[in-house]
């Protein structure tokens, strides 16, 4: 792999699936493909490649089936 690039085994939805994760600045961008399918899979975590990608705390995250990165949810001081 390429300096500031990751390739992360996250077991639950295919068997040897894994994700990329891209460090950023703060947090790193992660392409989940399949991992989490809609947003609700990473809001309501219930296989251990979703809580890999919300451990990862990403700043964003690329899903096979939807047209725009899932953000986490920032709460205001």
């Amino acid at each position: 792999m390429l300096p500031g690039l990751r390739l992360l085994p996250a077991p639950g939805h295919t068997r040897g699936s894994q994700v990329v994760a891209i460090d950023g600045d703060k947090h790193p961008t992660i392409i989940a493909g399949d991992t989490a399918v809609w947003f609700d899979d990473l809001d309501n975590l219930r296989k251990e490649g979703q809580l890999l990608v919300r451990s990862l705390n990403p700043e964003a995250v690329w899903l096979t089936h939807q047209h725009e990165p899932w953000r986490p949810v920032t709460s205001s001081p």
